[in-house]
């Protein structure tokens, strides 16, 4: 099956280039995506209703988080550990244990939304951190936010002032989907590959006071479009 690839600009901070690409098969493998799902995951593929809407879902194949100054990590970190403890007596529990670190999760929700002529397309459940990708006139700009509640702890820069909500430029290295007309109620396919730009952000666990970190994803996903209302001003 042929597939058109459109080639257009991608408007990020490093001024790096990506294509659209039309490819009519992203149905079928995000179908085999979902296939691949741990049971678990594919009981919450049977929701009807998020917040008045059906829930649309992004499926990983990549999901990761970069550190990209490991050599400034401590060779003690600091570990949440948990004991048991006997409300009658108050006597604490001699077994320890630690709170795990869980592996990225398979699945995501996302929600497409028509804007005037902009689509927009939103990874991530209510508020950040999520990832925003936008598509006008076949041109693609994207960001990931980060928020800490009355904890200014992130930087683009480390000449930066710490903030406590961040916007990070994407790197969107491949954008695939089954389409490039956008209507409301329509169904739409995809798959997007992208990175963040490297940021900072607060951590004890380093001789720096700080991580640098970089997300990279990869995910195949299907939602419904559904039109904004656009503000009269």
């Amino acid at each position: 099956m042929k597939i058109l690839i459109l080639s257009i600009f991608l408007l990020v901070a490093n001024s790096s280039i990506a294509q659209i690409v039309i490819d009519p098969t992203i149905m079928t493998r995000y179908n085999g995506a979902v296939k691949k799902l741990p049971s678990e995951y594919k009981q919450i593929l049977l929701v009807k209703d998020f917040g008045g809407r059906p829930p649309n879902f992004a499926c990983y194949s990549i999901n990761t988080v970069d550190t990209l100054n490991k050599k400034d990590k401590k060779t003690t970190q600091s570990v949440v550990t948990i004991r048991d403890v006997d409300i009658v007596t108050g006597k604490v529990s001699d077994q320890v244990s630690t709170i795990p670190n869980n592996p990225p999760e398979p699945l995501n929700l996302i929600k497409a939304s028509l804007k005037g002529d902009t689509l927009i397309l939103s990874l991530g459940a209510i508020g950040p951190p999520y990832t925003i990708v936008k598509i006008i006139n076949k041109k693609v700009t994207g960001y990931y936010q980060e928020y800490a509640k009355r904890d200014s702890i992130f930087r683009l820069k480390l000449s930066d002032q710490k903030t406590d909500e961040l916007n990070i430029p994407l790197r969107i290295s491949s954008i695939k989907l089954n389409g490039l007309k956008f209507e409301p109620n329509q169904v739409i396919y995809g798959e997007i590959s992208l990175a963040t730009t490297p940021y900072y952000v607060d951590d004890s666990d380093f001789t720096t006071g700080y991580i640098n970190k970089r997300l990279r994803y990869k995910f195949v996903f299907k939602a419904t479009i559904y039109a904004e209302p656009l503000v009269k001003h």
